[in-house]
């Protein structure tokens, strides 16, 4: 059992007890919400976080201090709470910073390209901070090699850095302009004359001295030539043009004519000869000897065509034909007679085995010279030629072509030596297109007549 003085020594405890926590529910206590420091940017909102007490009436606490967040500091909040005769307080900091770095704007661009030679000429720049305004002035410029660096730290040592690249090289190749024409055509004979070009550059100047010529025109051959102008700028960039000229020959005069003369016929290339005259609507001159009975149509056909029918020689013997004044006047009837028999024409025009220059009858001397006398005594027109196919050469076609048009000029008068023996592809193969380089050429042709001038080589014998 419990006696009187324990009971009252209990009584006294519970007492006691009940007093304390009667006081600390009277006593004011405060608890903040959230961290008591923070920390928030510049120009940001501050909201507050808030606090706990352990008496209802929140009008009890006190807040002090407010927080500027457009200027950078500390700034302290105190929270008081009071309750009868006691009071507590708490604080909480509040740190407004700067964490944004300043902005630095270039003038002109970020990546440049100078020429080699060149000083880089700062184009300007300005920074600007959220908090210390213009910072232009504390910028600081640091060149490394082919970068420029711009700095700058604001008052919260927010730094910021920005590049501008200047790249010193140059690999754009000079300009060359020339002065007139790049295309130009030269009458042969004509000395050219170089018009001149003008050099322009994007770094280096005066390159003029510099150009080079490569090439030259031969103003005496037909053809056509090329000049290459170069030059190459100090950097190593090279530029090349071109000009190109064509020597032509003189625009023919207006009485020029081309006379295609054909020997040694007829053979099995007479039909693709006369073939292609026909379409080009061109006449020729068939200076014929004697050969296969089976070809005695094409002899017909010539003359039928209103080609000029002349004679060469019977047997193209030249042991024979220039043995003496009789024996050549004996072939030379021989061959006459079958023309004759064979259109009824009898022609006076000839042509002597090997021309009037031949020196194959030196074993007579002095033949060619009484020859030429006698024939034009009897009333013949001999004819010789001025321009001369060689097709009787190992050649081809396009040597053929060649060969013709290079010895054509505005002379009155251009007969062309060339053969229709059996197998001379070259000649028909090269014959179109003389004919076609005439007439764009502006020549005339025509058959050789009794009135056409003659011809004549110097003789040899």
């Amino acid at each position: 059992m419990i006696n009187k003085r324990n009971g009252f020594l209990l009584l006294i405890v519970i007492i006691i007890v009940g007093v304390i926590f009667y006081l600390i529910s009277i006593i004011p206590q405060i608890k903040l919400i959230g961290e008591k420091e923070v920390v928030i940017p510049l120009y940001s909102y501050f909201k507050e976080p808030g606090y706990q007490i352990n008496i209802k009436d929140k009008d009890s606490v006190i807040i002090k201090g407010e927080v500027n967040t457009k200027k950078i500091g500390n700034y302290k909040i105190t929270y008081t709470l009071k309750n009868l005769f006691w009071k507590t307080s708490q604080i909480r900091i509040v740190k407004v910073i700067d964490d944004l770095s300043p902005e630095i704007i270039l003038r002109g661009k970020s990546n440049l390209s100078l020429c080699p030679h060149e000083e880089y000429e700062e184009e300007g720049y300005q920074a600007i901070d959220n908090y210390d305004g213009d910072l232009t002035d504390q910028v600081e410029i640091i060149e490394e090699d082919n970068i420029i660096i711009y700095q700058v730290s604001d008052s919260s040592n927010n730094q910021t850095r920005v590049k501008r690249h200047v790249l010193k090289e140059d690999k754009t190749p000079p300009v060359i302009t020339l002065k007139g024409s790049s295309t130009l055509t030269l009458i042969q004979g004509t000395k050219y004359q170089e018009s001149g070009y003008t050099v322009v550059d994007n770094c280096d100047f005066n390159l003029q001295d510099k150009v080079k010529i490569s090439g030259q025109v031969d103003y005496e051959k037909i053809g056509t030539y090329k000049l290459v102008y170069s030059v190459t700028d100090n950097s190593g960039n090279t530029s090349k043009v071109t000009r190109t000229i064509t020597v032509i020959l003189p625009p023919a005069p207006k009485n020029s004519t081309i006379y295609l003369t054909f020997d040694d016929g007829p053979s099995e290339v007479t039909p693709t000869i006369l073939n292609i005259l026909k379409e080009e609507g061109v006449k020729a001159t068939f200076f014929v000897m004697n050969r296969s009975d089976s070809y005695n149509y094409l002899i017909k056909r010539v003359v039928d065509e209103g080609h000029a029918i002349a004679l060469h020689t019977y047997t193209h013997d030249y042991y024979k034909i220039y043995n003496s004044v009789p024996a050549f006047f004996n072939d030379l009837n021989l061959i006459s007679d079958k023309v004759y028999n064979l259109t009824g024409i009898r022609s006076k025009i000839i042509r002597f085995a090997g021309g009037s220059s031949n020196t194959v009858s030196r074993f007579n001397p002095g033949i060619m010279t009484v020859l030429t006398n006698e024939v034009t005594k009897r009333g013949y027109r001999y004819y010789d030629w001025n321009v001369s196919s060689h097709d009787t050469s190992n050649i081809n076609s396009s040597k053929v072509y060649n060969n013709v048009i290079k010895e054509i000029t505005n002379r009155e008068t251009n007969v062309v030596l060339m053969h229709d023996y059996s197998g001379n592809l070259k000649t028909v193969n090269a014959l179109r297109d003389i004919i076609k380089w005439g007439k764009k050429n502006g020549y005339k042709f025509d058959k050789i007549r009794e009135t056409t001038p003659q011809v004549r080589h110097r003789l040899n014998n």
